[in-house]
C-alpha cells in the first residue's frame, strides 16, 4: 500500500449521522444517496454504523488494494461472522482461496462490457 500512497493523496471525510444510530436512517432511507454522500465526502469515509465505526472506501485505487491485492490482509470479522446464516459462505462472508475461487468464477460478469450493458 506504500505504493499507492505515493502515487495518489487520498482525501478523508466523515458521515456525522444521528447522535445514536449513526449513518443507519441516512443508509435505510436511501442507500445510493447515502452511497453517493461518502463519495462526495472523500476517497476515504468514516462514519458510524450504530455502534461500530466503519470506513468506506471510494477510490478505485484503494478498492482494487483491499480486494485484490492484499484481500489476505482485510480479515473478515465482526458483522461478517453474524452474516454468515445468512449468505453461507457466499463471496461476502467467505475467505482465504474459496473466496479467492468464487471471485474468479463471477469476475466475467464484471468486465467493462457487461457493466456498460446495466447503464
Amino acid at each position: 500500500m506504500a505504493d499507492l500512497k505515493e502515487k495518489t493523496r487520498f482525501t478523508k471525510g466523515e458521515i456525522k449521522g444521528d447522535w445514536l444510530l449513526g449513518a443507519l436512517p441516512q443508509m435505510t432511507k436511501d442507500s445510493l444517496k447515502f452511497l453517493d454522500d461518502c463519495a462526495q465526502s472523500g476517497d476515504i469515509v468514516t462514519y458510524r454504523f450504530v455502534n461500530q465505526k466503519l470506513h468506506g472506501l471510494h477510490h478505485p485505487d484503494l478498492i482494487k488494494e483491499v480486494l485484490l491485492n492484499q484481500y489476505e490482509v482485510f480479515v473478515k470479522e465482526g458483522i461478517y461472522s453474524r452474516l454468515n446464516p445468512v449468505f453461507r459462505n457466499g463471496l461476502l462472508t467467505a475467505k482465504g482461496e474459496f473466496w479467492k475461487k468464487q471471485r474468479r468464477t463471477i469476475q466475467p460478469a464484471f468486465t467493462r462490457k457487461n457493466l456498460q450493458s446495466m447503464i
